[in-house]
């Protein structure tokens, strides 16, 4: 089934994939995402992967998107439940579409969500998608996902056409990694080099003189609220 959205674009509302009956869905607001925000905050949990919680992205995705990118992120389910979450944006410049995951170039450890031991079926599903989406994809870039992971290949191998999508490493980083060796911040901030501690200090006064406000929470149900504050 297909409509037209105020821009003109055919758009797929839920389509079938040709992967087991599994239903896809191509979201493209906000709202419409919302619909799907505990299924997505339950698979990334099973991902252990914080920055793909929908709280997260939605708050990038408000605050930090390049101006004029377009939300298309694909939603897998099977019988009413949600197997598989893809959660991509748009990006066009210069005749060249690349779908990119919410959070790009800021979050480190994102990537596709899917149940496990259905990754290679959803995987499947999202590439009959995305090769019919409008815009039709130039280019899927993973940028962030860890460097072992198994979904650029899951994707090329699975994508619909003749000739096969290449999957091209660009370049690969370190995952910075916090190491909560101390009893509390006040004992780890103090362990660092002064440069670090003078640039934190600068940067903590800058944000107050902007009316911003700093709290440490060790409360779970306080930062719950605050999370939830953050992404609104």
């Amino acid at each position: 089934m297909a409509e037209r959205s105020a821009d003109g674009e055919m758009r797929n509302a839920a389509v079938r994939a040709d992967t087991g009956g599994l239903c896809v869905t191509v979201l493209r607001t906000l709202d419409e995402l919302r619909s799907v925000e505990d299924a997505w905050t339950d698979l990334a949990r099973k991902a252990s992967e914080p920055y793909a919680m929908p709280a997260w992205m939605w708050a990038w995705w408000r605050h930090a998107a390049p101006r004029s990118s377009r939300l298309r992120t694909v939603v897998v389910s099977s019988c009413d439940d949600v197997v598989g979450i893809a959660p991509l944006f748009v990006e066009s410049r210069l005749g060249v579409n690349r779908y990119r995951i919410l959070g790009a170039g800021v979050s480190s450890r994102v990537g596709f969500l899917a149940c496990p031991g259905k990754e290679p079926e959803v995987a499947a599903a999202f590439a009959a998608c995305l090769a019919d989406e409008t815009p039709r994809p130039d280019a899927i870039c993973f940028e962030g996902i860890h460097s072992g992971s198994p979904w650029p290949g899951w994707l090329a191998s699975a994508w619909p056409t003749r000739r096969r999508p290449r999957v091209h490493r660009e370049y690969s980083m370190e995952s910075p990694v916090l190491r909560l060796a101390h009893d509390d911040f006040n004992e780890w901030f103090a362990q660092k080099g002064g440069h670090f501690r003078a640039r934190m200090r600068r940067g903590a006064r800058k944000l107050e003189s902007l009316g911003g406000v700093i709290r440490l929470v060790s409360d779970p149900e306080q930062v719950d609220r605050y999370v939830s504050e953050f992404s609104r």
